[in-house]
């Protein structure tokens, strides 16, 4: 028995009434426990013109049967463990168990300010280097060539940590969505 987790809208799974939940018990007679039993069978029907005869059992027990093109994709997953696909059964098919909900907004805004501010300090930084240069009075008393090039180190400094704060939080939306793809296709 080999237990379905994952149905496509548009392949010959769903066109058979086939459901996440349900189990494949054998294609054309021979018994199935893995995903390498179902390779086998399909490699065997390919070439042919002829369809395969395949046998589950819905999520409520009830014995069905269908016949397929093994030329043509399946359009499902399965998972070679029932135990485990037990666990699949339990959720709801439409929300899956990491599918909560992420709002990274505040932390984008920081980070945006945060950037805003670095490159706000490399202008001022900039200008009292250029002060330093020409001697002009006023901003050359603020230090100059020193503190203008401490200045726009600092703003580089922040502009750069925005950008590695902005690196994870885009690994962390990518992660969750990996995620909840791999628990659809587990």
């Amino acid at each position: 028995m080999l237990r379905i987790t994952m149905v496509n809208d548009t392949g010959q799974a769903r066109t058979l009434g086939m459901r996440r939940g349900d189990a494949i018990t054998a294609i054309e007679g021979a018994l199935i426990d893995t995903n390498a039993d179902v390779s086998r069978m399909i490699a065997r029907g390919r070439g042919s013109t002829s369809t395969m005869q395949i046998e589950w059992v819905t999520h409520e027990g009830a014995a069905r049967s269908g016949r397929f093109d093994p030329n043509i994709p399946l359009g499902l997953d399965c998972l070679d463990q029932p135990e485990i696909g037990q666990m699949f059964e339990e959720q709801s098919p439409s929300t899956p168990a990491t599918d909560v909900p992420r709002n990274y907004g505040f932390a984008r805004f920081s980070i945006g300010v945060v950037s805003a501010l670095g490159v706000l300090a490399m202008v001022f930084g900039l200008i009292l280097i250029i002060a330093g240069f020409t001697e002009i009075r006023m901003l050359s008393a603020y230090g100059g060539l020193f503190a203008g090039g401490g200045v726009v180190m600092t703003g580089a400094f922040y502009v750069g940590m925005a950008q590695v704060f902005g690196a994870m939080i885009d690994t962390a939306e990518n992660t969750h969505k990996t995620n909840a793809l791999l628990l659809a296709k587990v």
